[in-house]
């Protein structure tokens, strides 16, 4: 099974995602996380496209070895980008692993600002906030007839 955090930094999925896989007896359950990755790899200095690419790749084939030794995978990154979903979505798909998304996105922007600013490697209230008005800030649209898409959507 693949599980699948999606929160701002600072929410709490990591917390989880550690708490989940030390709860599961045998190491059944691996948590694989971009931060741990980059933090590993370039001790967290280095960053860039080519660097970013290196860590997505190497983060996908961790992903893709566990699922295929049928443990529960858990990716506790922010995830909030939808490409970034789709992508772990197809690979749980041709593996025939089941998804689940732990849901952390309710937590309130100043809590999370708060949290991070408690941790080692903290992002700081900027990024927390850029990434709340870029994923989760946008304006709900009003469809007054659910069976049509919304108006945003319409072909002319």
């Amino acid at each position: 099974m693949l599980i699948i955090t999606k929160g701002l930094p600072g929410s709490g999925k990591t917390t989880w995602a550690t708490a989940y896989v030390l709860a599961l007896a045998g190491g059944s359950a691996a948590r694989v996380n971009r931060d741990s990755l980059r933090q590993m790899l370039h001790a967290g200095r280095l960053k860039g496209r080519k660097t970013e690419s290196v860590v997505v790749l190497i983060q996908l084939e961790m992903v893709e070895t566990l699922l295929a030794q049928k443990l529960t995978e858990i990716v506790d990154d922010t995830n909030l980008n939808p490409s970034t979903e789709a992508r772990l979505r197809e690979l749980a798909t041709r593996l025939g692993a089941p998804v689940t998304v732990e849901d952390f996105t309710g937590v309130p922007v100043e809590e999370c600002i708060t949290r991070d600013l408690k941790r080692e490697h903290s992002v700081g209230a900027r990024v927390i906030r850029r990434m709340h008005r870029q994923y989760l800030a946008q304006p709900v649209r009003y469809n007054p007839n659910p069976l049509l898409p919304p108006c945003g959507h319409l072909r002319h």
